[in-house]
């Protein structure tokens, strides 16, 4: 029956009507794309590296990003192009490459292995700590404006940072900076804390760190980690972050550091609303590692035990650490 309906003065197709439009529709992309797709590796057989078959690629990758063997065909063409051009036109070709790449990023797919390889690949060879510079700001914008925790995004960034530290052009002050507006933007943003302990590792184990620094540095970050639990009573994040400061303080010999953070926990968990908080149980499990705590610690495993049933396995395995 192909009786039209009117709804809202909208005209509308029964749904059978509809599923063989829209099936007919993706036929004709599936060919389409069957055909880009013969056409792309025809031209790569023929080692056709020119600006043509460079436009043709344009299509198809940002139609399926995932094709990792024309991202090599596209960078053979890229290699042959900038060959007998000047300066400024090997920089415009590479301008315009990190465009397009940034076009597949931001429009297309933001977490595929291939087109992150492909603008690591277009750096190296553009060597410009200038233009390194630019890409922070890039890497700042995708985070903004889609996923804060894409961790693509955040691994690149992290290669852009190192080179640009070894140019001298970044100093870890700097990242440390930036990384604390990224977690004050959200406090569970796993990616932020993760290369956030990057950071405090470099500035604590660097030759020109001295002992008080580094202990200066370990209670902030331990006061930070608990500020933010404190303050987002359900954040693992922070709360995970904090078993790996402590691992750090530990290792540093900052054991009143580690004492003065399980006495912050307990009187934090005095508050109603934290008292049964699981993350602040943990980190007070992961501070509580003197004998003379092992008491609290096997009450708060207790306890984590009776809220958390689904990884009681996991906390009787921590009881039995202590044995």
């Amino acid at each position: 029956n192909t009786e039209i309906f009117s709804m809202h003065d909208r005209k509308k197709l029964p749904k059978a009507a509809v599923d063989a439009a829209l099936k007919k529709q993706t036929a004709e992309k599936i060919e389409k794309y069957k055909a880009l797709t013969k056409q792309c590796f025809e031209l790569r057989k023929q080692q056709a590296y020119t600006a043509d078959s460079l436009k043709v690629l344009d299509k198809l990758l940002f139609i399926n990003p995932e094709c990792y063997t024309m991202w090599n065909f596209r960078r053979e063409i890229l290699q042959t192009l900038k060959e007998g051009k000047t300066s400024e036109e090997t920089n415009k070709l590479w301008d315009d490459e990190l465009k397009y790449n940034a076009g597949v990023v931001e429009r297309r797919d933001a977490k595929c292995y291939g087109v992150w390889h492909h603008r690591r690949w277009v750096i190296n060879e553009l060597n410009d700590p200038e233009v390194e510079h630019k890409e922070l700001g890039m890497c700042d914008k995708l985070l903004m404006a889609s996923d804060c925790r894409n961790f693509h995004c955040w691994g690149y960034r992290l290669w852009i940072v190192e080179r640009l530290e070894k140019a001298g052009k970044r100093t870890n002050q700097q990242e440390k900076d930036y990384l604390i507006e990224k977690v004050a933007q959200e406090l569970e943003n796993y990616s932020a804390w993760h290369y956030r302990a990057r950071a405090i590792q470099q500035s604590t184990s660097s030759e020109g760190a001295t002992e008080e620094a580094a202990s200066e540095i370990i209670q902030e970050e331990l006061d930070t980690a608990l500020q933010a639990v404190a303050t987002q009573i359900t954040n693992q994040s922070a709360a995970f972050y904090s078993k790996w400061l402590l691992a750090k303080a530990e290792e540093l010999g900052e054991k009143e550091a580690v004492a003065q953070f399980l006495d912050n926990c307990s009187e934090l968990r005095e508050d109603a609303d934290a008292k049964d908080s699981k993350w602040l149980l943990l980190m007070t499990v992961y501070s509580a590692t003197k004998e003379e705590n092992a008491a609290l610690r096997d009450e708060c495993l207790d306890k984590l035990c009776e809220i958390d049933p689904k990884h009681v396995g996991y906390y009787n395995w921590c009881k039995a650490q202590r044995k």
